[in-house]
């Protein structure tokens, strides 16, 4: 699992870099982004929020977002999902808190202070800023699909579409546990910005710091491998889903879609 506070952002630019040329099925990042491109994310919780003050939000966070990823990943890939890890998408996460985009990095001794003073905000003291976090810790995430599950992605994203406002490109995915858990979802949109951009927003909580407690900022999906192992994995189902032919491939008559769904087809959603 790579995780960590002080890592570059090129480093993450990379990461993506390799994985897209190693499939070989998309000239550049953005082609990529733009045809197989998520973005990512989470609201955790208000009873997961930091009990025992900030340097345990990351962890906490994490292992929730872990949750709602392997909760997706099986309503992309069915139950058997833990043996189709080549198939699982590409997932860089990162923790945020409200109130940091202007930040370049955070204090984690003077964030540790919000536990005794919760819902108040934070001043930082080192950049005479306030570092509103009445809010919860949140997850944004940049996920790149498999190209063999982009058809599954397409059809449960319709479905949740038609529970959606009108125009509104991102839906709430339904995650049932932890309950409180937001998840939402919208496919990368380049008119929006660069994926360089979309990083820099992701990521942009940057290092956090503090008499050597750093605070956990990010985790690679699937976090039980590395980035080269799970490109071969991945290479492998892609060369497999290429060989086979429509007479080979699994059929059914009625797609299966793991959400409840009302009369008219729209996927009902925990209240």
């Amino acid at each position: 699992m790579y995780t960590g506070s002080n890592t570059p952002k090129r480093f993450f630019y990379n990461t993506l870099i390799s994985v897209i040329e190693g499939l070989g099925v998309a000239k550049t990042l953005e082609d990529y982004m733009s045809r197989y491109g998520l973005f990512v994310t989470m609201h955790v919780p208000k009873y997961f929020w930091m009990p025992n003050g900030v340097q345990d939000s990351g962890d906490l966070s994490f292992r929730t977002f872990r949750i709602c990823y392997l909760r997706f990943v099986q309503d992309l890939l069915g139950k058997r999902y833990a043996k189709k890890l080549g198939l699982q998408p590409f997932t860089l996460a990162f923790l945020d808190f409200p109130g940091t985009r202007r930040q370049t990095g955070l204090d984690l001794d003077s964030l540790s202070g919000l536990s005794a003073d919760r819902g108040k905000g934070l001043l930082d003291a080192s950049r005479h800023n306030w570092v509103s976090l009445r809010d919860r810790p949140h997850i944004h995430a940049i996920m790149l699909l498999h190209p063999s599950t982009k058809e599954t992605f397409d059809r449960l994203y319709k479905v949740l579409q038609r529970s959606t406002a009108p125009g509104t490109a991102r839906v709430r995915w339904p995650v049932y546990s932890p309950p409180g858990t937001l998840l939402h979802i919208e496919p990368f949109d380049p008119e929006k910005g660069d994926v360089k951009r979309l990083l820099s927003y992701a990521s942009k909580i940057g290092i956090v710091t503090g008499a050597g407690r750093d605070l956990k900022t990010f985790e690679i999906y699937p976090d039980c491998l590395s980035p080269e192992v799970y490109l071969a994995k991945a290479k492998e189902a892609l060369e497999l889903a290429l060989v086979q032919t429509p007479q080979t491939r699994p059929s059914s008559t009625t797609p299966y879609c793991p959400f409840k769904q009302d009369s008219e087809g729209s996927a009902v959603l925990e209240p």
